[in-house]
């Protein structure tokens, strides 16, 4: 019985099971998240969210009843597809886009010109015109990796204090691609 306690005793000492470890990051690999007291916050997280491709972070950035409006040109090709476009419809392109971009980088969200409009003490408009880079594997499809237009967020104050974009609408500014095509184009 004594050698079986040695025995036990010494296996016990040798794998460090009362030494204390590093801890874990309690977030993970989360990526970098600003908490949007502010709207300039908000565009910020987005642009991390994409540079990141952090899907989680890219959709905490869009209030509950989020709704978006695609370009003239995409609606007319499929309206269908933009009738009811919500946060569930964002969040399935957005992880459609990650999944077609891994061991790819690159990925980068440029603003020109921005305008950050009062509304109202809760609402501001961010209109901006942008060029949008996201590499991807999906390009045999057609689907564009560079595109460009001019989007106006919505950004309202929740009832929590911080911002999230309520309405998107996106404009095209050119014959190129837009972010409504990208949309499109990862969703079929």
């Amino acid at each position: 019985m004594r050698l079986f306690v040695l025995i036990l005793s010494f296996f016990v000492m040798s794998c460090d099971v009362f030494q204390p470890r590093v801890p874990e990051n309690p977030d993970g690999n989360a990526g970098t998240w600003l908490q949007p007291d502010t709207p300039e916050q908000v565009v910020e997280n987005i642009r991390f969210a994409i540079s990141e491709r952090k899907p989680q972070n890219y959709l905490r950035s869009f209030g509950a009843s989020f709704k978006y409006q695609p370009t003239a040109e995409a609606f007319s090709s499929n309206p269908i597809l933009w009738q009811n476009w919500s946060g569930a419809e964002e969040e399935a392109f957005f992880n459609r886009l990650k999944a077609a971009s891994e061991n790819l980088n690159g990925h980068n969200l440029q603003l020109f010109n921005p305008q950050l409009n009062l509304i109202s003490a809760a609402r501001f408009e961010y209109s901006a015109t942008y060029l949008l880079a996201f590499p991807h594997n999906r390009t045999d499809e057609g689907i564009p990796q560079d595109v460009q237009g001019r989007l106006i967020w919505t950004i309202e104050k929740g009832s929590n204090g911080l911002w999230a974009i309520a309405q998107w609408s996106d404009q095209a500014t050119s014959s190129q691609n837009t972010w409504s095509a990208l949309k499109a184009g990862m969703m079929r």
